[in-house]
């Protein structure tokens, strides 16, 4: 099943709310995301692999793993 709404709430100090935002958000896009599709054949593909770095928060004692885009980073 499908989760319509989903309320979270986070209690942070003012340094650490972009680092808090960062986390939740890398990692749900980290869950959604699904590697380039290789086609090959008519009819055939393969799906490659997303690439992933861990990042340590400075403000936050926490590691979380991200998806490794340029684009992302900007």
């Amino acid at each position: 099943m499908n989760c319509r709404s989903e309320v979270l709430e986070v209690t942070v100090e003012a340094r650490q709310v972009e680092e808090a935002l960062l986390a939740l958000l890398h990692t749900v896009l980290l869950h959604r995301s699904t590697g380039k599709f290789h086609y090959k054949k008519e009819g055939t593909y393969s799906i490659g692999t997303v690439g992933t770095q861990d990042t340590d928060c400075d403000f936050i004692d926490f590691t979380f793993v991200r998806v490794t885009s340029d684009e992302l980073d900007r």
